[in-house]
């Protein structure tokens, strides 16, 4: 996890699970505390999780919540531009690799995007799910990548469900709009988590509310890491953008 000029080794807890007959012994929370002493031991920074239930139980454990948040607008809200909109190829990851890492350098906190991830991403592009319609698209100029999103249609919820997006330079900027417009299709809707401070003024700013699940929670496990939330955490806390994208909840 990169912390301003920082870079913070973090750890992520990807599922908690107790079969129901055996809940309210205790079992998680001491699972939990063991891979945190464990993990501060060992010298990482910070744990992280995206907490499906409420929040109050990891709370306890020393995780505090970041805003977290999704974002509704109409899909006709968003302006139509004629542009030279492609699906993305294999080749193509690379150019948004650097579109997103132009974009990721701007923000204040976000996690390091290892080569894993973006294979993971790669991959998940070309797989026809349950979970929608996978839809990935980008503006190129010569071998750049002025402009790309990704997200899932949902034509029985008439939604386009916006996962990611990234440009750079003022032609991407311009160009984010129309094309999340151009992914959403005929469908009414474009939802999605919000996206993050730096990436925000590239749509317009919808119906914006509290997200229910996938909630964003860090436990600071270092003295670094503890130095630096008390820098920043009264401006993330304040902030009502997410730190994160969708596509970091895999």
């Amino acid at each position: 996890m990169r912390c301003a000029e920082r870079m913070m080794r973090a750890v992520g807890i990807g599922a908690v699970f107790t079969p129901p007959p055996l809940r309210g012994r205790g079992y998680a929370s001491a699972m939990i505390g063991a891979l945190l002493d464990g993990e501060r031991a060992a010298g990482t920074d910070v744990a992280y999780l995206f907490s499906d239930i409420h929040p109050t139980f990891y709370e306890r454990l020393g995780f505090v919540a970041l805003p977290s948040r999704t974002i509704s607008l109409r899909a006709d809200a968003l302006p139509a531009r004629r542009l030279a909109i492609t699906a993305v190829e294999d080749a193509d990851w690379s150019a948004i690799r650097r579109c997103f890492d132009a974009l990721d350098n701007r923000r204040p906190i976000s996690f390091k995007r290892t080569p894993l991830v973006w294979d993971w991403l790669r991959t998940a592009s070309r797989i026809s799910r349950t979970d929608g319609q996978r839809i990935a698209l980008i503006v190129r100029q010569a071998r750049t990548a002025r402009a790309y999103v990704l997200g899932r249609r949902f034509p029985k919820l008439d939604a386009f469900a916006l996962d990611e997006y990234g440009y750079t330079g003022e032609e991407g900027f311009d160009a984010v709009a129309p094309l999340i417009r151009s992914a959403a299709g005929d469908l009414r809707k474009v939802t999605g988590w919000l996206p993050p401070d730096v990436a925000r003024p590239a749509i317009p700013r919808g119906a914006v509310k509290k997200r229910k699940n996938g909630i964003t929670m860090i436990a600071l496990l270092s003295g670094p890491a503890r130095a630096a939330w008390r820098k920043t955490a009264s401006a993330i806390l304040a902030d009502d953008a997410d730190r994160c994208w969708s596509t970091d909840h895999i």
